[in-house]
This record gives structure tokens, sequence and C-alpha cells, in this order.
């Protein structure tokens, strides 16, 4: 693949295959400050089918291009022929979209490229969640991005907890440990007085619990800062 730079710095003389790739490639030329040899802009003046067009060195008017009638006169003045099809920044660049819908219940992601379907998502609500359509937005979103982790069972069954047998205690947590949540800033997944088995610890803040899982057992990649949550202390 071939750069603007290696046109201005290389004996290269660029073909076309029609008109409007001839046109795009002396646009590009004149972003990069090029002209023709004689004065005019690259884009106002256009050379006849079948031109060869090279970079002929400077002028007064700036860095000149100038035209062969033929590749063939340009091979036999020493050039390097090169399609424009080879430089890269006459490559097609895909138009993408991402569309999140809803219906209420279900949030539904489509990616499309180039105005065709390329994938499709959707997110449901859990047992016990409560539909909001931003949360359905991310994971749809995430889902298309391949992001996505589908939240994991631990394998362990729910237990009795018996909060009066518990302390609380303001520090980080450890892992195997509970916290129980008593300052929720925002979340979606937890709320005010819940109490949550820390799975994993990590993130950029010290404190961070970033997997953790309800009495459900049910594993949970979302972080929980240290300000929203107590540790529970066995009572002895």
């Amino acid at each position: 693949m071939y750069t603007m730079e290696d046109f201005k710095s290389k004996k290269i003389a660029v073909t076309f295959q029609s008109a409007d790739e001839q046109k795009k490639f002396l646009t590009a030329c004149e972003k990069s400050g090029m002209v023709w040899i004689q004065g005019q802009k690259a884009s106002g003046y256009i050379p006849h089918a079948g031109s060869a067009i090279t970079l002929n060195g400077s002028s007064i008017f700036g860095k000149g291009l100038g035209s062969y009638t033929s590749a063939e006169r340009a091979k036999a003045a020493g050039q390097t022929i090169v399609p424009a099809s080879a430089f890269d920044f006459m490559q097609a660049i895909p138009f993408s979209e991402i569309h999140i819908t809803s219906d209420g219940k279900v949030t539904h992601g489509i990616y499309k490229v180039d105005g065709k379907v390329a994938k499709r998502t959707e997110a449901r609500c859990m047992d016990g969640d409560v539909y909001k359509f931003f949360t359905g937005a991310d994971v749809a979103f995430r889902k298309i991005t391949g992001e996505y982790k589908r939240p994991e069972k631990t394998g362990k069954k729910p237990t009795v907890f018996h909060r009066d047998r518990y302390i609380a205690v303001r520090r980080p947590a450890k892992t195997g440990e509970m916290i129980e949540i008593v300052d929720e800033q925002g979340a979606e997944f937890y709320k005010n007085d819940d109490i949550l088995t820390v799975l994993k610890m990590g993130g950029i803040l010290a404190g961070t619990v970033t997997e953790w899982c309800k009495q459900d057992g049910i594993r949970k990649h979302l972080a929980v800062i240290q300000e929203e949550y107590v540790v529970l202390v066995p009572k002895r």
C-alpha cells in the first residue's frame, strides 16, 4: 500500500480506472498543498483519459503536478507505474451505524455496514430486574462490539443470611467477604441494604469490587466503589 508521502518523495506515475477515481486522487493532492506545474489547483484541471499523473517538482506556485499522455511514456521516462487504488487514502471507508430500539420489554441492537445488516443483538431483563432502557441499550451495544460477558452462576446455593450476626466495618473488602450497600451511587443492579458476596477486587480506585453476586449466586461484572459499601465481619 502506498501513501501520499510516497507519491511526494518517489518517482511514481499514477494511473486511473475512471474519471471519478482521478478526481478523488487530485482532490487528495490539493489537500496536501499540490498544484499543477502551471499554477492551477490540483482539482481544477483534469487530464485526458489514459494519462498518468506524477509530481514534477516545485514551481513558483508550490509542488507541481504533471502528466504523461500514457503509462508507457511515463515508464519510458523512468517512472514507477502505480494504480491509484494502491494508495491508502483511496480505499473506501465503509459507512457503519448502530441502531438501538426497544418495545418496552426487550432492547434490540442492529449493526449495519453500508446499509446492510451485519449483526443483530437483543437484551432481556433477568429475573427480578426492573426494565430500564439505558441498561438494555448498554448490554445490546456491548453484545455488538463483543465486549459483553454473560453473567455466570457461581454454583453456590443460596443460604439464609442473619444480618444481626455481623458488624459493619469501613475498609476495603477482600475476596470472599460480604459487603452491605449503604450509599449506592446511581447503580442499576444493586441498591442500599443489598448484601453482596465479593468475588473479585480490582479497578483503578483502591477498594473497588469488580465482580460479585447476590444470594441467587449469579455473578455480576460491575464495579462497586468503596464509598458505597461496608464490610460485614462476623461477631465474635
